[in-house]
C-alpha cells in the first residue's frame, strides 16, 4: 500500500499527538493519585463532653509551607444537638496568638467557617483553640510540613491539562473512528464531576421515589439550593435510582438524610455531602450517561447540519468535554434535542422539528427561545402546534407528580428570573455581575426582565420579518443573554459554541471555549471535581491545599472582576461583530437566490 507524503505526515504529527496525550493522562493521573482523600483522612474530629458540639477541622496535615503563595485555608465545622450562636477560632504559636475567627449569628446546631493559617507562621508549630458559645473550649494541633510535593502536583496537573489539550489540536481523527472515544469519555464521567449539580441530579429522583417535592424549599436549604430545572430529566433521575437499588442492592437515602444538614450553616455548597455511603461510581455513571451520548448526538447532528468536518471542532474542544462530559451538565442533553429539532425543520418536517426542541426546553430552558421563530416558520403551523402538546402534557403532569403544578412553575420562574435570595440580590459569573459584589451594590435591577426579555420580543419579530437565519438568531440571542443575566455559568456558553461552529465561525467559537475554560481555571478547585467517592475530603488532600492557595489568587475579588470586565468587553465587541458579519453574508445570500 502506497503512503503518500501527506499521508505520512499525518501518521507523525498522530504520533507526536498521542505521546502527548499519554504524558498528559500520566501527569493528571500522579495529580488526581494526589487528591485520593477518602471520609475522615487528613481531619481532626474533636468531641465535646456532656452534649457538647463536635468540631471538625481539615486539613490538619499542611505540606504547602514552602509555598511562594502567602496563606493556606483551614475548614472548621461545628455540629451541636442544641443551637449555639458564637465561634471564636484562636491560632497560638507559643510566643504569639492571632484571632482568626470571631463570629455570632443566629442560633443553629450547624455551622462552617474558613479560617488562614497567617504568612510565616509555617517554621512553628501552631495549634488551634476554638471557643464555641462561650461554652465549650477545643483544640487541635497543626502538622506542617516541609516539602514541595504539592507545588509539583499543581505543576503537574496543569502541564497534563495542556498535553491534553494539544493532543486534541493536533490529532487528526476519522468520523469512523470517533466512537472509541465512547467508552474514554464514559469512564471520564465516572471520575470526575460537578458535586453540587450531580447533587441535584442524583437527589431529585430519589425525592420522587420517597413523595417528597424536590421543588420545595427545605428549611435546611437556601432558595436557590431546590430544584430549578424543568422537569424533563427527572424521569431519568427516578429510573437511575431504581436502577441503583435493583442492581446494586443498596438502600437510596432518605428524604430526610438528602436534606444536609450543613446548608443552614453556611456550607451552601455541599449539598453533595448527604450521598455519603452511597455508591457514588454508579451514580455518576447511570446519571451522566444521557449526556455523555448527547455530546456525540451533537457531533452527529453538526455533520448532518454542515456537511463537513466541523464536528471535529465540538467532540475534541476540551472546554465541550469538561462540560458535557466530565461534568455531565443538563445543557448537553437539551442542546442535542434542539438540534435534531432544527434538522427536522430544514427538511420541513414541523411535527418532529418542535417536538424535539420542546423536548430540549423541557430539560433546559434555552431551546424554549426558538419555539416563536421555528413557529412562524413553519409550513403546516398546525402540525408545530401539534408537536407542542404532548411536552406540554408531559410538564403539566411531572409538576403534578412531584408536588404542585403551580407551586413548582412559580419556585421555577422565580429562582431563575428574580436575581435574590433571601431578599438579598446576588450577582455571579463571567461577566460584568462579578464586579457588583466588589462595588459593594446590595440591589440592582434585574436586566435579564427589563433588557433581554424587550430585547427578546424585538429580535423575533425583526428576524421573523427580515428572515435572520434560525442559527444567527440564536447566537446573538445567547450573547446577550449572558451580558444581562446576573447568574451567568460557563457551561451556558456551550449554547453560543455549539451554533458558532455550525455557521463556520471558528476564531468566535475558539474565543468563547478560552474565556469559558479560563473562568473555570480562575474560579475552582480542580480536585472538587474528582468523584467524592475518590476525594471526599477534597479540600484536605495535597492538591486540593494547593489549590486553594492558588485560588487565592486568581479567585481573588480584583482577579475576578478584571476578567469579568473583559470578558463582558469580549462578549460585547463578537456581538457586535457576528451581528454586522452575518447579516452581510445572509443578505449577499438572499440576493444570489433571488
Amino acid at each position: 500500500m502506497k503512503i503518500t507524503e501527506n499521508g505520512l505526515a499525518e501518521r507523525k504529527r498522530n504520533l507526536l499527538a498521542y505521546m502527548l496525550l499519554a504524558l498528559g493522562i500520566a501527569f493528571i493521573s500522579y495529580s488526581v493519585l494526589g487528591s485520593v482523600n477518602f471520609h475522615g483522612q487528613n481531619e481532626a474530629c474533636l468531641s465535646g463532653t456532656h452534649g457538647e458540639p463536635v468540631v471538625r477541622i481539615s486539613p490538619v496535615d499542611l505540606t504547602v509551607e514552602r509555598s511562594s503563595m502567602s496563606s493556606v485555608s483551614i475548614k472548621i465545622t461545628v455540629i451541636s444537638d442544641e443551637n449555639f450562636s458564637s465561634l471564636k477560632v484562636v491560632i497560638d504559636c507559643g510566643e504569639s496568638s492571632k484571632v482568626l475567627d470571631n463570629s455570632s449569628f443566629t442560633p443553629r446546631d450547624y455551622y462552617v467557617t474558613y479560617v488562614s493559617v497567617p504568612h510565616g507562621i509555617s517554621n512553628l508549630s501552631p495549634s488551634l483553640e476554638m471557643e464555641v458559645n462561650g461554652s465549650a473550649f477545643y483544640n487541635a494541633d497543626l502538622r506542617i510540613m516541609p516539602e514541595y510535593q504539592g507545588l509539583l502536583m499543581e505543576s503537574l496537573l496543569f502541564t497534563g491539562a495542556a498535553f491534553v489539550v494539544f493532543f486534541l489540536l493536533a490529532v487528526k481523527i476519522r468520523r469512523r473512528n470517533f466512537l472509541f472515544l465512547l467508552p474514554v469519555f464514559i469512564g471520564m464521567s465516572v471520575l470526575f464531576g460537578q458535586r453540587y449539580d450531580d447533587y441535584f441530579m442524583i437527589s431529585s429522583g430519589m425525592f420522587v421515589l420517597q413523595h417528597v417535592n424536590p421543588y420545595i424549599v427545605s428549611r435546611n436549604l437556601a432558595p436557590s439550593l431546590q430544584w430549578e430545572y424543568p422537569p424533563g430529566f427527572i424521569p431519568w433521575s427516578v429510573f437511575s435510582s431504581e436502577m441503583y437499588s435493583l442492581i446494586l442492592q443498596m438502600k437510596i437515602p432518605s428524604a430526610s438524610l438528602l436534606n444536609y444538614v450543613g446548608v443552614a450553616g453556611g456550607a451552601i455548597y455541599s449539598p453533595w455531602r448527604s450521598l455519603a455511603g452511597t455508591n457514588l461510581y454508579f451514580l455518576y455513571g447511570i446519571i451522566k450517561l444521557p449526556m455523555v451520548i448527547s455530546f456525540f448526538w451533537i457531533a452527529s447532528n453538526i455533520r448532518k447540519l454542515t456537511g463537513q468536518t466541523s464536528w471535529k471542532l465540538w467532540i475534541l474542544n476540551p472546554f465541550a468535554i469538561i462540560v458535557g462530559v466530565l461534568w455531565g451538565q443538563l445543557d448537553v442533553l437539551a442542546l442535542a434535542f434542539m438540534l435534531q429539532g432544527i434538522i427536522y425543520h430544514r427538511s420541513k418536517n414541523d411535527f418532529m422539528s418542535m417536538l424535539f426542541v420542546c423536548i430540549g426546553g423541557a430539560i433546559k430552558v434555552f431551546p424554549f427561545l426558538m419555539v416563536p421563530m421555528l413557529l412562524f416558520r413553519s409550513d403546516k403551523k398546525w402540525k408545530a402546534l401539534v408537536g407542542i402538546i404532548p411536552v406540554a402534557l408531559f410538564i403539566v403532569l411531572m409538576y403534578e407528580i412531584s408536588g404542585n403544578f403551580i407551586q413548582d412553575i412559580s419556585t421555577f420562574i422565580v429562582g431563575r428570573s428574580v436575581p435574590t435570595a433571601f431578599g438579598i440580590f446576588y450577582s455571579q459569573g463571567l461577566t460584568w455581575q462579578l464586579l457588583v459584589p466588589l462595588l459593594h451594590i446590595r440591589s440592582f435591577p434585574s436586566l435579564f426582565l427589563y433588557v433581554f426579555a424587550p430585547f427578546y420580543v424585538v429580535i423575533t419579530v425583526l428576524s421573523i420579518k427580515f428572515r435572520l437565519g434560525t442559527e444567527t438568531y440564536f447566537v446573538i440571542l445567547m450573547l446577550v443573554f449572558m451580558l444581562t443575566y446576573n447568574f451567568a455559568n460557563p457551561q451556558y456558553l456551550i449554547w453560543p459554541l455549539a451554533f458558532l461552529i455550525i455557521v463556520d465561525e471558528k476564531f468566535y467559537a475558539s474565543a468563547i471555549s478560552v474565556l469559558g475554560g479560563l473562568f473555570m481555571v480562575f474560579t475552582y478547585n480542580f480536585s472538587y471535581f474528582i468523584n467524592a467517592q475518590l476525594s471526599w475530603n477534597y479540600f484536605s488532600s495535597l492538591l486540593g491545599e494547593v489549590e486553594q492557595l492558588r485560588l487565592s489568587i486568581t479567585d481573588s475579588p480584583v482577579s475576578l472582576a478584571v476578567f469579568g470586565t473583559i470578558s463582558s468587553i469580549i462578549f460585547l465587541i463578537i456581538l457586535i461583530l457576528f451581528t454586522k458579519d452575518r447579516l452581510f453574508k445572509e443578505k449577499l445570500t438572499m440576493e444570489v437566490i433571488s
